[in-house]
């Protein structure tokens, strides 16, 4: 078991409270990481911690519900093809866990859709879902079905599901309303069709209207870029900035913005 769950260990991917969302954004995404630390580089201490969810979260119930919604969030996910599609990576409710860990390793995925005999979707089954395992002292036993093994979760998080009709925003208010990290795309009959990830839906947002969304930009690059470029727009602006006294990402207010401003469209 110790085999099936050793990962190479990787340096700590963090941040500082003065870089901008879509640093942490490109973080996030380009370094494959799931949590995000804020760390102040005074103490070294950890200030916050950063999700795609939360991120995702914020980003729905402030700015597209409260600006003009763009026009591709009422397109559907059929024109768009956000996520994966491909050989997608299932698990059957009697698979026995193990078999269901090695996929995991084998496949570099973060959660596997749970199929029946009819191969229709009935749950997902995570990574983070092995460390109830651990509570509940059953990790010894690696033989339970992936069923079994789903019953040792205190919490379930939910299969979500959308078809290839839904629209963007159906999608992300699904997303958001269950507070889930995927949502499973199935067929008329629940078949497993394709995954879209939080990372998916960031990358396509935040990402793509750059050309940003690659795997192979150079992160540590990009964020060096921004970081010069806002020094040096906050020497130019240093008299019209605000410093912030609650809590909060940043050390400084971010600029208001205007109530007509339109988000670029990732598919320009």
């Amino acid at each position: 078991a110790a085999d099936v769950l050793k990962e190479e260990a990787q340096p700590l991917v963090s941040i500082g409270p003065d870089e901008s969302l879509f640093n942490a954004i490109k973080l996030l995404i380009h370094r494959k990481v799931h949590r995000l630390p804020v760390i102040d580089p005074d103490t070294g201490n950890v200030l916050y911690i950063l999700t795609h969810k939360r991120i995702l979260k914020y980003l729905f119930l402030y700015y597209y519900n409260r600006l003009p919604m763009p026009s591709y969030l009422n397109k559907q996910l059929k024109e768009l093809m956000i996520g994966t599609y491909d050989n997608i990576a299932v698990t059957t409710t009697n698979t026995p866990l193990i078999l269901a860990l090695h996929q995991f390793i084998e496949r570099r995925v973060s959660a596997l859709p749970v199929v029946d005999k009819r191969s229709k979707v009935v749950d997902v089954y995570a990574k983070f879902d092995v460390i109830h395992l651990a509570a509940d002292k059953t990790y010894n036993n690696l033989d339970i079905t992936v069923k079994k093994a789903l019953e040792h979760r205190d919490q379930s998080e939910r299969v979500i599901k959308c078809t290839m009709n839904d629209t963007l925003h159906q999608i992300l208010e699904k997303i958001v309303q269950a507070e889930v990290h995927r949502i499973v795309v199935v067929d008329s009959e629940d078949h497993v069709i394709g995954i879209i990830s939080l990372s998916d839906i960031l990358s396509f947002l935040v990402l793509r209207p750059l050309g940003l969304e690659r795997k192979d930009v150079d992160c540590d690059k990009l964020v060096e870029e921004t970081a010069e470029e806002a020094a040096v727009d906050d020497s130019d602006h240093s008299e019209d900035t605000t410093t912030s006294t609650g809590g909060g990402i940043a050390k400084t207010a971010p600029t208001p913005i205007p109530a007509a401003t339109p988000l670029a469209d990732p598919l320009k």
